[in-house]
């Protein structure tokens, strides 16, 4: 094997066991207790080697990476449900909803990856040595006792829907308002069920996964101790592939560099609801932690990172501070508005004032030493080289082009920075409002610039939309070198 293939690791059986426990549980309440998204990402990050080799398991990745979106989609509807459940505390419809689509999609969406998946180890044992993919494996100590490869598939689709069935019911069960019971007229409300229903979907689906997973990992375990399936899936390749294989391999950790930059530009929205206090559910820690590993990402293609991580990793720990400084603030004195009426809310948010400040003062640097890194990355992987013979006029251009759209994606996300400050800084001064209401007059405070929030987000929009378009660009450009 070669030394890009050698550094690919098989995962552990223990953390595909675990991948497999990850699944042991219910959705309560819309939120996944134990996410569904790290099993689904462990899976197709162990489907990796061989859906480059053998044919069946690129479609069997596929389909474990459309339920990994459809499991972190979970995320950003429970804070959704939320919301709709604090403005109307009787409203079940939203919550049943979610789950019920979630659970529908998932069970179609799974059926089809486990299909490719046995069949892409059906078609591995019959073409090679690698028997232990096709053959009944020992589910006792002794061994006497086997379960065929078959018998796990269908047990697993079982369990996914049974899963579904004991997430959804129970949702259900809080549409109900009442029941007539006897012709007496006594009404049972169904709903009080609710409670036990949670509690004997949480045991058996449990229950049910602790034996699945108990399944999964004899069954792996069997082809481990067999050892002949990573061999098998590199004697399908044949010399001219192999040399094929490391360059899309290649090509293939740059653009997953590049798309880490897109994802952390999600983080410049601020999301905050009044249920958690105004705290930002998306801190811009987030974003410099996603921005930094990007940058080591790109480290192992470029020069000249090591600067710029440094960077980004002391703005991390300097976003960190101010957020902490501000869930201290907000859990002592609850709301912002607190601060047009109370001297020592004043006092109090000093300190956040400044450390945001230093946060965007590092957040400047960040973005100066990360563009730096991106126009290195361009020129070495984008394009032709500029002391190649075929190097041209329009080349040349198109590098201008280039340096121009990184400084304007900079400056986008320097200009989003400063919005964000200026908004906790417009925070501390107060503008009051007199109305009348029933012949009584009151005193309605608000920001100095009310509406400054809408600024926050525009500038976070337009952050985010031109990241996609550069780091987009970039990614095509990458598989246009190497193609």
């Amino acid at each position: 094997m070669t030394e890009q293939t050698k550094r690919i690791k098989p995962v552990s059986v223990g953390l595909l066991v675990f991948a497999v426990a990850c699944f042991t549980n219910p959705v309560v309440n819309i939120f996944d207790y134990l996410p569904d998204l790290i099993g689904y990402l462990i899976i197709v990050k162990a489907l990796g080697y061989f859906a480059d080799r053998v044919p069946y398991f690129s479609e069997a990745r596929d389909g474990f990476t459309k339920l990994l979106i459809v499991s972190a989609l979970k995320i950003p509807s429970y804070f959704i449900m939320i919301y709709a459940r604090g403005q109307n505390t009787m409203d079940y419809d939203v919550r049943v909803l979610f789950t019920f689509t979630f659970a529908v999609v998932e069970v179609f969406l799974f059926y089809f990856a486990i299909r490719n998946l046995f069949r892409a180890l059906s078609y591995l044992g019959e073409r090679s040595e690698a028997a232990a993919t096709i053959s009944p494996f020992p589910i006792s100590k002794k061994g006497t006792k086997k379960f065929s490869p078959f018998g796990l598939e269908i047990m697993s689709l079982v369990f996914v829907i049974y899963k579904a069935v004991a997430t959804a019911i129970p949702e259900m069960l809080l549409l109900t308002r009442g029941v007539s019971a006897s012709n007496i007229g006594k009404v049972f409300n169904v709903a009080k069920l609710y409670p036990y229903a949670i509690i004997f979907a949480v045991v058996s689906v449990f229950v049910f996964g602790v034996i699945l997973a108990r399944r999964w990992a004899s069954y792996i375990r069997a082809m481990r101790t067999e050892g002949k399936a990573y061999q098998a899936a590199d004697n399908m390749l044949d010399a001219d592939n192999k040399a094929r294989l490391e360059i899309n391999l290649k090509v293939r950790d740059m653009r997953a560099a590049l798309a880490v930059f897109i994802v952390g530009a999600f983080f410049m929205i601020d999301v905050c609801f009044d249920n958690f206090q105004e705290i930002n559910l998306l801190p811009m820690f987030l974003f410099g932690a996603v921005s930094a590993y990007g940058i080591w990402r790109l480290g192992r293609h470029t020069e000249g990172t090591r600067t710029p991580l440094i960077v980004s990793i002391a703005y991390t720990a300097v976003s960190l501070v101010t957020f902490i400084l501000q869930v201290i603030f907000l859990e002592k004195f609850g709301y912002t508005e607190l601060l047009y009426s109370s001297g020592g809310a004043k006092e109090a948010y000093l300190p956040v004032i400044i450390s945001a400040g230093v946060e965007f003062l590092t957040l400047c640097a960040m973005f100066v030493f990360m563009a730096k890194v991106i126009l290195s990355f361009g020129a070495t992987h984008t394009g032709i080289d500029v002391h190649d013979q075929r190097y041209s006029r329009m080349d040349a251009e198109n590098q201008k082009i280039f340096k121009r759209k990184t400084h304007i994606f900079v400056a986008l996300g320097i200009v989003s920075g400063a919005s964000k400050l200026a908004e906790i800084i417009f925070r501390y001064f107060p503008k009051k409002t007199f109305v009348s209401v029933e012949g009584e007059f009151g005193v309605v405070v608000s920001g100095m610039v009310p509406w400054f929030s809408v600024v926050v987000m525009f500038t976070a929009v337009a952050y985010i939309c031109y990241s996609i378009h550069i780091f987009g660009k970039l990614r095509d450009e990458v598989e246009l070198k190497y193609s």
